[in-house]
């Protein structure tokens, strides 16, 4: 009996180290068989900027010469994590090289803790599987190759869930304590994950209350959660309002995501992604304020009820959650010539199949949410529902914070493990509900 678990603890590990060096080696070959046009650009330019005045000069901006520090649109967390880089290496070349190995090794412990997260209600096979998804999915394969916060945040994020589920099922206070940590540095690099950690604490308590157990043992760690989670950024603001007063440039970033968000399919005429080019009123808007804003939408549901209540309710999410990235091949973020997708036969193979199965990786997400509802929730365990929960938690509030503001497919990419593991849970539910069907089957085990 020993010798079997041993075995298949043996047989797992391997399996595991199987899939973190097929992961990191599929990100680090694309990175080297890719042409990329210019990716030093646009955001990516100004992370490396502020990452590099940091630095040299212990100056948060994006000017060059830097001066003084200045209030920039750019998150700070990422600008940290270059900056570090760029202290540690002695030329450009290795830094940029640095970055990106590092961002493979962290792209390719994605796939790892993606295993791990779904383990927490699913079988070994069933979530084997979601981490092979996410390993070989194009849109996670490219987060690795470009200077830009999605693959830092992915990997902060799954890890922030991982622990969560952890600290649930054992209730122990260093799990808690990590996950605040991790979804603290996750809001430092991406601060629209603000409000989250309330979230995540609203749902522990209520799947707690269920257990019949008091609250008494977990309301520290839980205040503990809180506090890592916010004081990183929390810390920034207060540093930002000192030095600069009122972020006007992070309130003109607001309101832009706003304003852009109230244009179907994000477009006043033909440039895609850009009504800011096109439409001669935008910039008046933006002088203007929220009150404006807030009039120009209300004139739109006026004009075009129907089409304005369609975008709003249905184009937005479905945008959000199509991952066609703008400005490129629809996978890549920015242009490139010739990839390793297009080179490779196989990969060509996998990138199209991907691609042609995302439609049914949503649907499968949906219907596995359905089905957990009106059928499966009380074969989960305590922690297994806790853990399905919080990823269905996390998925919505990013649907409806985007559905408020621009719906940019890139800033649902990085979601990619927890929209996998929900993904394959909604096949595992559906082979569940089939097997007792087929004479013969045998019912498919939970995680416990």
């Amino acid at each position: 009996m020993n010798l079997d678990f041993l075995n298949r603890k043996r047989n797992l590990i391997c399996t595991l180290a199987v899939l973190f060096i097929l992961s990191f080696t599929l990100r680090w070959q694309y990175i080297h068989k890719t042409v990329f046009l210019q990716p030093l650009r646009a955001d990516a330019y100004r992370y490396y900027a502020i990452g590099h005045n940091l630095a040299t000069y212990g100056l948060f901006t994006s000017n060059s010469p830097p001066v003084e520090s200045t209030s920039e649109a750019r998150p700070p967390g990422y600008c940290f994590f270059l900056a570090a880089i760029d202290k540690l290496t002695p030329s450009f070349q290795t830094f940029y090289q640095t970055t990106l190995w590092l961002q493979c090794l962290l792209g390719a412990l994605t796939v790892i803790f993606s295993y791990f997260l779904a383990r927490f209600f699913m079988p070994i096979t069933w979530a084997l599987l979601a981490a092979m998804l996410v390993m070989i999915s194009p849109h996670m394969i490219i987060l690795s190759a470009y200077v830009l916060t999605e693959s830092l945040f992915s990997f902060l994020l799954v890890v922030a869930l991982v622990l969560l589920c952890l600290a649930f099922k054992t209730e122990k206070s260093w799990p808690f304590i990590l996950a605040g940590v991790f979804m603290g540095l996750g809001i430092f690099v991406r601060p629209v994950l603000g409000i989250f950690p309330l979230i995540c604490v609203v749902l522990f308590l209520f799947m707690h209350n269920r257990k019949d157990v008091g609250f008494s043992k977990i309301i520290f760690p839980i205040l503990l959660f809180l506090t890592l989670s916010f004081i990183f950024q929390g810390s920034w603001n207060i540093w930002e309002k000192v030095s600069f007063g009122n972020d006007s440039v992070m309130s003109d970033q607001l309101k832009s995501a706003l304003l852009q968000g109230t244009y179907p399919r994000m477009t006043y005429n033909k440039l895609i992604g850009m009504p800011y080019r096109e439409d001669p009123n935008f910039k008046t808007l933006m002088d203007k304020g929220y009150g404006a804003i807030a009039s120009h939408i209300y004139e739109n549901f006026r004009k075009a009820p129907l089409r304005s209540a369609w975008w709003w309710l249905v184009g937005k999410p479905s945008l959000f959650w199509s991952w066609k990235v703008y400005f490129s091949d629809g996978v890549n973020i920015y242009p490139v010539g010739k990839t390793w997708f297009d080179k490779n036969p196989v990969l060509n193979i996998i990138r199209t199949v991907m691609l042609k199965l995302h439609i049914i990786f949503i649907f499968l997400t949906v219907f596995g949410l359905c089905f957990y509802i009106f059928r499966f929730s009380k074969k989960l365990s305590g922690s297994g529902q806790f853990c399905y929960l919080l990823n269905c938690s996390l998925l919505v509030y990013f649907t409806l914070l985007f559905t408020i503001l621009a719906p940019f497919p890139r800033y649902a990419l990085p979601l990619g493990p927890a929209f996998f593991v929900l993904a394959v849970s909604g096949a595992w539910m559906m082979a569940n509900w089939l097997r007792p069907l087929i004479p013969g089957a045998s019912i498919a085990q939970t995680a416990d």
